[in-house]
């Protein structure tokens, strides 16, 4: 009588790809888009120049960087924030060495709308969706800092006060999720009108740029 073989045993482990719902969420694939839906975040930076009375005291021209962030609303409309940092310089020249005024940095933060019309129906789908004009407007407040100084803001009514920004530009989409902006921009203060400036400004967006 042969004797009883122990059963063999089978060391190959079976295995199933997740399918259902849950599992497949959990693990996004390499390909998922992983942006903020309908969200865009900024970096810009641009020319700024002093337009009225305060000209006289300051140079022609000064620079800044700005970071913002928009969500889309409805339609062509968005709207969002931005945050601008700018650098004014003191005028040195002969006729103002009398003059007490110091180099001083514009921060500005503005709550906005921008509305961003698609022209399919002149460029076709393709061109009309890389290539997008827009118009911007919004309300915030500006502090000045002087010297550059975190800790030099100017005290009482000068130290800032509600300001209102408008303009328009175009935006370039390219892929993976990025676009360049190029606007003209004027600001000026509500509360007074002590200062008035105008901006050239390039951003770089990057997010989901395709459906905002």
């Amino acid at each position: 009588m042969l004797a009883e073989m122990p059963p063999v045993q089978n060391n190959h482990i079976e295995t199933y790809p997740m399918t259902d719902g849950i599992s497949a969420q959990l693990v996004p694939q390499k390909n998922e888009n992983m942006t903020f839906p309908r969200t865009v975040f900024s970096f810009g930076i641009f020319n700024e120049k002093v337009l009225n009375s305060t000209a006289n005291s300051y140079r022609a021209s000064g620079y800044g960087f700005s970071l913002g962030m928009q969500h889309h609303i409805r339609g062509f409309w968005s709207g969002g924030i931005d945050l601008r940092w700018s650098d004014w310089l003191g005028n040195n020249s002969a006729q103002n060495q009398s003059s007490t005024n110091q180099d001083t940095s514009p921060l500005s933060i503005f709550s906005k709308i921008e509305g961003t019309p698609r022209l399919d129906y002149l460029l076709g789908n393709d061109l009309g969706n890389m290539f997008r004009p827009y118009f911007a407007g919004g309300i915030g407040y500006t502090i000045f800092f002087d010297d550059r100084s975190w800790f030099a803001a100017r005290a009482k009514s000068a130290f800032g006060e509600i300001s209102a920004t408008y303009g328009v530009g175009f935006r370039v989409t390219f892929p993976k999720s990025i676009a360049l902006k190029f606007s003209f921009e004027r600001w000026r203060g509500i509360q007074s009108s002590e200062y008035h400036a105008q901006m050239y400004r390039m951003e770089l967006v990057f997010g989901d740029v395709d459906n905002i």
